[in-house]
């Protein structure tokens, strides 16, 4: 069973690495570039047998580029190399004491990006009209990854047939990624304003 929780989840990460590329260049590439990088190094952790918990730090320092990309993408281009830096650091000084410090942090960044998502979700169905499936699964990912969080912060133990379906349901929001962008016309749906018929 482990084996196969292992390799669900090195799915999950090549394929939002794969994109990762494929919005490389799109309009939300501030969300996926550091997912992916984020989904890489886990991968390297786990081909390495390196200790998890220094996951946990990538994790937070990818989650602050997206943080800092969703409200300022200039301030994000000058710092990111210091933080790229101070990152570094931290995963070698890093104490496993502070782990949990920095899961909370982690989970008010992603509730943050949430609330971001969720707002131009529900903006774009009511103010444009417009049913945005591209951003949905968005929604659904992230939902997905606080409840991981928060389940590695409480330290529940969510077994594994939790894991692999979040994992499975990763992959294919992954694969959806890679396929689809935001100006693909299949996700693109019109929804008709609501009125009063008049007599």
């Amino acid at each position: 069973m482990i084996k196969i929780l292992i390799i669900a989840g090195t799915l999950s990460d090549v394929t939002w690495f794969l994109a990762a590329i494929r919005q490389s260049k799109r309009e939300y590439s501030y969300y996926f570039v550091p997912l992916g990088m984020a989904g890489m190094t886990d991968f390297l952790i786990t081909c390495l047998r390196q200790n998890a918990n220094y996951a946990t730090i990538f994790v937070f320092l990818f989650s602050f580029f997206t943080f800092i990309n969703l409200f300022d993408k200039k301030l994000y281009s000058i710092f990111k190399v210091p933080i790229i830096i101070i990152g570094a650091t931290l995963v070698y000084f890093f104490d496993m004491h502070y782990n949990k410090y920095v899961l909370v942090v982690i989970i008010l960044l992603h509730s943050i990006i949430l609330l971001f998502f969720l707002r131009l979700f529900i903006k774009n169905s009511f103010t444009n009209l417009k049913f945005d499936i591209f951003l949905l699964p968005i929604v659904i990912y992230e939902t997905s990854l606080l409840m991981r969080f928060f389940f590695a912060l409480t330290g529940t133990n969510i077994g594994y047939l939790y894991y692999l379906i979040t994992s499975i349901l990763e992959v294919f929001i992954g694969i959806f990624f890679t396929i689809f962008t935001e100006d693909s016309p299949a996700l693109q749906i019109k929804l008709h304003s609501w009125s009063i018929p008049k007599e």
